[in-house]
């Protein structure tokens, strides 16, 4: 006699709605589109990657902050780079011992710090943005540009919070090709897509690119929104100043330029979500990345980094000194104790995330954010960005210092200037620079960005002596 038949009894599942079975094909979408990424990258390059990933797992650090992986960059350098072996004379000195590496050593000793026992073909050349002046050439090699792709990749996990390679996000970014008229090769535009991402240019930012611009964040809906500084800031102003509707996405991502108090407050109110920064240069890559604590955590197995005061000596925890770069990844022409401009806060005790990187506490801007008055006093860019910040007329600006007692506003506005205001700015630019600072208002079109599309709210060309370094704090 045949059993009758009988279904075995199991937990019973509530039927997805609408919205969920959406939300379960877009991930399962998203799922396909990077492994078809993946896929297109060369079988070579994924290999590197893999290997990367695999040695930035097993990075230790030394409870003197050293590691296996700076040693070694450090006996490679005395042994294979001609000014290093000059430099030491043949001694193994202690990383603290090594000279202070200048941009202007750099530039005059170009030659003798590439590597004797590297590879070339692998090499390429490099620049610094050129805020300061003229942009400095470097030169680094394959292993270093896969290590800062890896690093980058270690922020998004670990200070982000989401998965560097399924994420969707959308990033303003600069591509002097499109502002010329060119367009991307299809090539790339299709790894965008298969990245679940889009690149905005953001060198040339007008009314209508910034319309584009919010209908591409919309409608992609990223987890991440990551971009310059001040292009993440005029996006949020044109949010706000049309009470348009925009996308809440997990975090904001920062880089590449000075972030003000109040200027992150006002892009995490319009984006409802908050900013995060990564602190790195195109001369020696990523450096250091912000934890969801406030802190700096130095990527030690990229780069190691001290801070030290105008005399060379380590600074004391809560003071602000001038950051040395050494770098762990570079074979090529690896910079030892490079002295890149800025200036950060020594971090005092551990940071609570629980993150074992070094920290440091915040870092404060370039040398060139600092301001010369004619009495010699030293005043921080930061102060006079924040005496502009409430003025809402100006839609964007530059305070540049051409001579001791002379500075001139450039400013973008879309409704004539108000007098009161103005005479309220060089009142209050005058507290800290001295009653007989000049000022000249020029009204332009587009305050002109660097070569990277930076750009800069505060440049000095009377640059002050870095030994000389003390803050004023009007």
């Amino acid at each position: 006699m045949n059993k009758p038949y009988t279904v075995k009894k199991g937990v019973d599942r509530a039927p997805l709605s609408l919205t969920d079975s959406i939300n379960h094909m877009r991930r399962s979408l998203r799922q396909i589109k990077t492994g078809l990424y993946w896929l297109s990258i060369r079988p070579d390059r994924r290999r590197c990657l893999n290997m990367t990933e695999s040695e930035l797992a097993q990075f230790a650090l030394r409870p003197d902050g050293g590691s296996t992986a700076l040693d070694k960059a450090l006996s490679d350098a005395a042994a294979h780079v001609p000014y290093y072996r000059r430099a030491l004379d043949g001694r193994p000195l202690p990383l603290e011992a090594w000279p202070i590496l200048t941009k202007a050593i750099i530039r005059a000793n170009e030659s003798d710090l590439l590597a004797e026992n590297q590879d070339r073909r692998f090499w390429f050349a490099n620049f610094s943005g050129g805020s300061t002046g003229q942009p400095l050439r470097v030169i680094q090699d394959k292993r270093f540009k896969v290590w800062n792709w890896v690093t980058e990749n270690y922020f998004y996990r670990e200070f982000l919070g989401v998965d560097p390679h399924t994420t969707p996000r959308v990033t303003l970014w600069g591509s002097r090709h499109e502002v010329y008229g060119a367009r991307r090769s299809w090539i790339k535009r299709l790894r965008l897509s298969l990245a679940n991402s889009d690149v905005l240019n953001a060198y040339k930012m007008t009314a209508e690119d910034l319309a584009r611009f919010l209908e591409c964040i919309n409608r992609r809906k990223p987890e991440v929104i990551k971009g310059y500084t001040s292009s993440l800031y005029e996006m949020a102003r044109y949010v706000r100043d049309g009470n348009r509707r925009v996308w809440h996405p997990k975090v904001i991502y920062s880089t590449a330029e000075t972030l003000l108090p109040e200027v992150r407050r006002f892009i995490e109110e319009v984006f409802c979500a908050p900013v995060r920064q990564l602190y790195g240069s195109r001369e020696v890559g990523a450096m250091a990345g912000e934890c969801p604590k406030g802190c700096f955590h130095v990527f030690s197995f990229m780069n190691h980094i001290e801070v030290v005061d105008m005399e060379g000596r380590p600074a004391r925890p809560g003071t602000t000194g001038r950051i040395l770069v050494t770098q762990v990844r570079n074979a090529a022409m690896p910079l030892v104790r490079y002295e890149i401009g800025d200036m950060a806060v020594v971090a005092e005790g551990t940071c609570p995330c629980g993150n074992p990187l070094p920290t440091v506490a915040g870092i404060e801007g370039r040398y060139s954010d600092y301001f010369v008055s004619p009495q010699g006093a030293l005043v921080y860019g930061g102060y006079l960005r924040q005496v502009m910040f409430t003025t809402l007329w100006i839609r964007e600006y530059q305070i540049t210092q051409t001579a001791l007692d002379k500075l001139d506003i450039y400013f973008v506005c879309d409704t004539e200037p108000i007098p009161r205001d103005m005479a309220d700015i060089e009142k209050r630019v005058r507290y800290a620079m001295g009653d007989s600072c000049r000022i000249e208002w020029h009204r332009v079109e587009e305050v002109p960005r660097t070569p990277h599309g930076k750009l800069l709210h505060t440049r000095s060309l009377v640059h002050p002596n870095p030994t000389e370094l003390y803050r004023v704090k009007p």
